[in-house]
């Protein structure tokens, strides 16, 4: 075990030090995973043997392209509408260390590099799930979690925990409490929906792998830092958690002081059967605050000196808060549906996720079983995001923030669907294609609609 972590660091910092392009990255890590084929996915069996370590690796490559559209006008965070291309690029290492029972520590290191379109501008739905607002032309390494997991068992079944790449996949009591402390990704623990969520894998749309309006904490490459306690009680989970917000909108820095600038988040789940089908049901509610800049105060503002509305100008400590509602249900062995809905209060700029104030969202999802082809998937995802009154009248008046502002407005929800199919080519590899049209972007029908072609490749041990 030893040799090969340290193959696989080795390999990951060589192509980080060499600042490889995109795709030679891409293919150098490539290579090295033939090279390691004594690697295994599997976890560490149930055992009374400690410490135990486990390792894993992903790397996802995601190229996208939308042709020109309908573009009268533009503002400072317009989507150009021109022919553009673009692409994200993750490779990520995942290191565990058991050092005795129920105790897990975590450490990923992840390289990361892309292009969005228009600097991630022009679209409230995002179409690349794995872009990131702090984007690298040359792969950067840095830490995406370092956290400990404390599992306290009360009894029950013993379970698997629905997790995938942090895992060591021991059982555990039905009945648990769990604590997770340090950096993480808040979507790894909150809102896990099995057809809709994970970008690598399934949908890209940020409105259909996440709740739209949920301003979840997280800096510029989608991680936080805080603390998450969880219950565990036959068919029922309660989650609760702190997390630090970015020091400025959508930044990269975290806040430190989580008693002047938080994120509270909260989550009910209940699992339920219906004609012997799995299923769940979340409901969320959250609350943040920090400096945020305020739709009405920006516009009171500007009218003082018939200026252009900015929210740079008027940030003061204020909260934000909402709600979410999540269901995922299987309808047979080959498909399982989704939809989600969500809302927030909408007087403040999207702060660390993006500019929706409400929103709802619901696909299915459906396995190749039936063309000889189960690992395959064919995802059909549809998503109507909206903002606020006082939002709409803040793009209206020419105002900006960092995903809309086409220097005038005129209003239509934007409305987007997107089309996967992914398919297993080997056991640690997928290929995906993926359609998508949004329609209205940034809740602009003089713009648009957009047609977005993406191509994903996968790896993951």
């Amino acid at each position: 075990m030893r040799s090969r972590t340290a193959f696989l660091v080795s390999l990951f910092n060589i192509s980080a030090m060499l600042k490889l392009p995109l795709l030679v990255s891409f293919l150098f890590m490539l290579i090295g995973l033939a090279q390691a084929t004594d690697l295994t996915t599997e976890r560490a069996a149930d055992t009374e043997a400690y410490p135990q370590i486990h390792f894993g690796m992903q790397s996802t490559y995601v190229g996208d392209k939308h042709p020109s559209f309908a573009d009268p006008y533009n503002g400072p965070s317009s989507l150009y509408g021109g022919n553009e291309s673009g692409y994200t690029f993750t490779g990520t290492i995942f290191v565990g260390f058991r050092p005795w029972k129920d105790t897990e520590i975590w450490f990923n290191p992840e390289t990361g590099s892309g292009i969005p379109f228009s600097g991630l501008l022009g679209v409230a739905g995002v179409y690349n799930g794995e872009a990131q607002k702090a984007a690298f032309t040359s792969p950067i390494v840095y830490t995406a979690r370092a956290f400990f997991r404390q599992t306290i068992g009360l009894g029950g079944d013993q379970v698997r925990p629905d997790l995938e790449y942090n895992s060591f996949g021991n059982t555990v009591d039905r009945r648990r409490l769990v604590f997770t402390g340090g950096i993480y990704s808040i979507v790894d623990i909150f809102d896990r929906n099995t057809f809709a969520h994970d970008p690598k894998k399934d949908f890209l749309n940020w409105s259909i792998i996440d709740w739209g309006a949920w301003d979840l904490p997280a800096d510029a490459r989608g991680y936080t830092r805080g603390l998450v306690g969880e219950l565990y009680w036959d068919e029922w989970a309660f989650r609760a958690s702190r997390s630090m917000l970015p020091v400025e909108s959508n930044g990269l820095a975290l806040t430190t002081n989580l008693l002047q600038s938080y994120a509270d988040t909260l989550e009910i789940q209940h699992d339920h059967s219906i004609f012997a089908q799995d299923g769940k049901v979340r409901a969320m509610v959250f609350r943040n605050q920090a400096a945020f800049g305020n739709y009405a105060d920006a516009l009171n503002f500007a009218s003082q000196s018939s200026a252009t509305p900015d929210l740079g100008n008027i940030r003061t400590t204020q909260v934000k808060y909402g709600f979410g509602l999540s269901l995922e249900q299987a309808i047979n062995k080959d498909i399982g549906a989704f939809a989600r809905a969500s809302w927030n209060n909408g007087a403040t700029e999207g702060y660390s996720f993006t500019d929706i104030n409400n929103s709802i969202s619901g696909g299915v999802s459906i396995s190749g079983s039936q063309w000889s082809r189960p690992d395959d998937i064919i995802g059909i995802g549809l998503a109507s995001n909206g903002i606020s009154s006082t939002n709409q009248a803040y793009l209206s008046a020419g105002g900006s923030d960092f995903f809309c502002g086409d220097s005038r407005l005129n209003y239509k929800r934007e409305n987007i669907a997107e089309l996967y199919y992914s398919a297993k080519v080997t056991a640690l590899v997928w290929l995906t294609a993926d359609y998508q049209r949004i329609a209205n972007p940034c809740y602009n029908a003089d713009r648009g609609p957009v047609n977005v072609y993406s191509l994903r490749a996968h790896i993951e041990f």
